[in-house]
């Protein structure tokens, strides 16, 4: 999965609400709401909201 479309801070971050948009919302969802709930559980949101790249990459759920 490419991760260049999302919006990130200048810290390399991307929010949650971005991410349920992209992946719960589009046409296409990648995750219903159970799915992208256990998936921000295991990523660990930070108190403003906000998930690192980096660990959004290295989830399980994007390994081929």
């Amino acid at each position: 999965m490419a991760f260049e479309p999302f919006e990130t801070d200048e810290h390399g971050r991307v929010s949650a609400k971005e991410l349920r948009r992209i992946f719960c919302e589009s046409g296409g969802a990648a995750f219903n709401a159970e799915e992208f709930e256990e998936m921000l559980e295991d990523l660990g949101i930070s108190n403003d909201g906000h998930i690192a790249m980096q660990e959004l990459r290295n989830h399980t759920s994007f390994q081929t």
